[in-house]
């Protein structure tokens, strides 16, 4: 997982793997569009913790098209 400022996970850097993420389902390539909103989620998670978030549950959505694109 890319870092910035050490080990702390930066938000600016999950959100650059979600806009990638949506870049690759536009483009049809689901596998790495479900790979960058992975890792996107996994920061997303480990900055926001428990707490509900619109930006977690974009990305989960997003995540949830990506695999139904896959069948």
């Amino acid at each position: 997982m890319k870092q910035i400022n050490g080990d702390t996970p930066h938000l600016d850097i999950a959100v650059c793997h979600h806009n990638i993420g949506r870049a690759y389902y536009e483009l049809d390539d689901n596998q790495n569009a479900i790979v960058h909103y992975q890792q996107s989620l996994a920061m997303k998670k480990l900055i926001y913790g428990d707490i509900s978030n619109h930006s977690i549950a974009n990305t989960l959505i997003n995540l949830a098209y990506a695999y139904t694109a896959l069948r």
